[in-house]
């Protein structure tokens, strides 16, 4: 993670203090409006005096709350972090910081709660046992040039096992300090290869700075008609005023032609230039996107995992769901036809669990 982040064209160095904050191994969790409660990592709490944190980006709420710490330029929090971020390299390993990992005695119950089997008979557990998975943290730093810059960045997950993105994953994972090395022994789960989860993270990556552009785009459609509209009139102005005179020396001697030959040029001028001049206006607001790799975690947390026996008819399914225990929920199952999570599930001729609404 590089502090060039940290002097970015529209200022916004929130982002930057959460991330490093969070690959520190700090718990991170929004109290209120603009106010984020802190509890710092050993990295950070070797070099700031104080361990717990109250934290605002925003000077009017600092007012309204003197407990809390203002975080700007010139902060020494900011330049602690900035200090700590240039220690670390381009890629960093954390590990679920406990020692060993027990199903809950509901397990059955918390299945049948958040997954619902149509057409079949209450599900049976046939086995379980707990592997260690990864997940690949992939941080791009996105460069938006159009009428300003502005520089993002874009935290894109990957579940090494199931092969998709994790949207929630900094939920629960920001709940937990990580440890730098394991304390348990688990046998790793299948995963994809760091290639591979590097492929999905940047057609991901690819996709939202597309979407995240286009909306830069459009945040500028009041100020982009405005200019357009103020350079179309001034040009109409002109070439009308042009017009008139042209007009005026129409049937007058072989001098006045010469007049009108040069009006009439002028004119034509006027109109290429108008042109150009909307040409440019609308490149300007034009977005033009830069998409990097600024750094990767990986990090690695046990999943239990439950073999089902779940009867439909006369045939038996045995899906294999996961629990994981950071966010104490019941991963939705994956539909074998169209390849989604879904929490709503039927058996289907073959033997497999579908969509039980129907696949889209």
């Amino acid at each position: 993670m590089s502090d060039r982040r940290t002097l970015t064209t529209h200022g916004d160095i929130k982002p930057f203090v959460r991330d490093c904050l969070r690959r520190s191994g700090a718990i991170v969790e929004e109290s209120g409006y603009e106010l984020w409660e802190v509890l710092l990592s050993d990295d950070f709490s070797q070099r700031y005096p104080d361990e717990h944190l109250l934290l605002t980006f925003d000077a009017e709420v600092a007012r309204e709350t003197p407990e809390s710490l203002f975080v700007t330029y010139g902060s020494p929090l900011l330049d602690v972090v900035v200090d700590q971020a240039k220690m670390y390299g381009k890629y960093t390993r954390l590990y679920w910081p406990g020692t060993s990992l027990q199903p809950p005695q509901n397990l059955v119950n918390k299945i049948q709660d958040q997954i619902q089997f149509l057409r079949c008979r209450p599900p049976s557990v046939e086995m379980i046992w707990t592997a260690e998975h990864l997940f690949y943290a992939f941080f791009f730093v996105c460069t938006f040039q159009s009428f300003e810059k502005t520089e993002e960045l874009l935290p894109v997950v990957i579940d090494g096992y199931r092969g998709e993105r994790r949207d929630d994953f900094f939920q629960w994972w920001d709940a937990m300090l990580p440890a730098e090395t394991p304390a348990y022994n688990y046998t790793p789960a299948s995963s994809l290869s760091a290639v591979a989860a590097y492929d999905l993270a940047c057609s991901i990556a690819e996709h939202s700075a597309k979407e995240r552009a286009q909306a830069i785009y459009d945040s500028s459609a009041v100020f982009r008609r405005r200019e357009l509209s103020k350079i179309a009139s001034y040009y109409m102005e002109t070439e009308a005023a042009l017009r008139k005179k042209w007009e005026a020396v129409q049937g007058d001697s072989a001098d006045g032609a010469d007049k009108q030959a040069r009006l009439m040029a002028q004119i034509d001028a006027t109109r290429a230039d108008r042109q150009r001049r909307l040409v440019d206006a609308q490149d300007r607001y034009r977005v033009r996107t830069d998409l990097r790799l600024d750094h990767v975690l990986t990090l690695s947390v046990p999943r239990i995992h439950v073999r089902l026996n779940v009867q439909s008819g006369k045939q038996v399914i045995q899906p294999v769901l996961l629990y994981n225990p950071l966010s104490g929920q019941v991963e939705p199952i994956r539909c074998d036809t169209c390849g989604r999570p879904v929490t709503v599930v039927a058996p289907d001729k073959e033997g497999r669990f579908v969509c039980g609404q129907g696949c889209d």
